[in-house]
């Protein structure tokens, strides 16, 4: 079976990125070099203040809607139904944050791959620089609740990297140590669609906030330093550096308020990283495997197929051109 989506260039847009999830925090990862870029989301994570009065429609406003439509008056009607039985605009789905780190050594990269593993949900990128390979993996274990990376050199360079964490929602970055930092805040109190003209349609109200969220990243390394300010982190001639990073927002129940504080989020993220620091990255990805194959393995689609190592878009071309690939049939199946 077809396990792999492989490609030989970096992404250039969101829809060329690979997904790794959870079910709770999603990532879209780029595989860039010199520069990765990953976007990250959480799934409870919205505009609004979560007690907006929604507004209360009597039997009299229905009955001559209905009475308008009744009499064909179609246009009269909905400028009606508009005026008078339209609530809110729901609220919007909200971009957590973005995860970015520049390898400030690498200048050529060459025999770049990065691919997903779908039976293991594991990515890695791969590149060679002067001699030395450098080798990212991530993924984002269900178990740990946390975006899991390590990334090595194999050479004679070491890893010079500079790593920011930042969220297009209004925030404050913060450090801890010298191998921690974290983003919190709160997202608007209101956000209009797009769709919608609108003089201010992010709103951050003070007195009236909308959810709060943290992202928080710790990072431990072999060989080498790691130094924090508000501009990210500074690794230095390191071997090997592993990145874990949990994320919390201020979604509780859909009848509960929602949490305003990001202290409280903030709180949440490092209990979560305390609880990963008993474990080896090597026992967090066993783990991780054993966890998502309990579900992957569940059921399977064997189709006979002829080895093929071609990039998985090199692949998508030729089916759109007319040739037949059981492969990308079998890739697809698991999605």
């Amino acid at each position: 079976m077809n396990k792999t989506l492989k490609y030989i260039s970096p992404a250039k847009s969101f829809t060329e990125a690979l997904p790794l999830g959870n079910g709770s925090l999603g990532a879209m990862v780029y595989g860039g070099v010199p520069e990765e870029k990953i976007t990250l989301n959480y799934d409870t994570f919205w505009s609004g203040t979560g007690h907006r009065e929604e507004k209360e429609i009597d039997s009299s406003t229905l009955e001559q809607a209905r009475k308008l439509i009744f009499e064909e008056k179609f246009w009269e009607a909905e400028e009606y139904m508009k005026k008078n039985m339209l609530g809110f605009y729901n609220e919007s789905y909200m971009p957590l944050g973005i995860l970015s780190y520049v390898f400030e050594k690498v200048d050529e990269p060459k025999e770049y791959v990065r691919f997903l593993d779908l039976e293991n949900a594991i990515f890695t990128s791969k590149f060679k620089n002067h001699e030395t390979e450098y080798i990212s993996k991530m993924f984002i274990s269900n178990p740990a609740k946390a975006l899991v990376i390590k990334i090595t050199a194999n050479g004679m360079d070491k890893l010079d990297l500079k790593v920011k964490l930042d969220s297009e929602v209004q925030h404050t970055i913060k450090t801890e140590k010298d191998c921690c930092l974290y983003v919190s805040g709160n997202a608007p109190s209101n956000v209009q669609p797009n769709y919608v003209a609108c003089e201010n349609p992010i709103v951050y109200d003070e007195k009236n906030p909308g959810m709060a969220f943290c992202c928080y990243l710790q990072v431990t390394h072999k060989g080498g330093t790691v130094s924090a300010d508000l501009d990210g982190l500074k690794i230095q001639e390191a071997e090997e550096v592993v990145f874990y990073l949990t994320a919390a927002d201020g979604y509780k129940k859909y009848n509960q308020r929602i949490e305003t504080n990001p202290e409280v989020c903030e709180k949440s993220c490092g209990n979560q990283i305390q609880k990963l620091n008993s474990k080896t990255y090597k026992e967090l990805e066993e783990e991780h495997i054993a966890d998502y194959q309990s579900v992957y393995k569940n059921v399977s689609l064997e189709l006979e197929e002829i080895e093929n190592d071609l990039p998985t878009d090199e692949r998508l071309k030729r089916v759109q051109n007319g040739k037949q690939d059981l492969g990308v049939v079998m890739s697809v199946f698991p999605l």
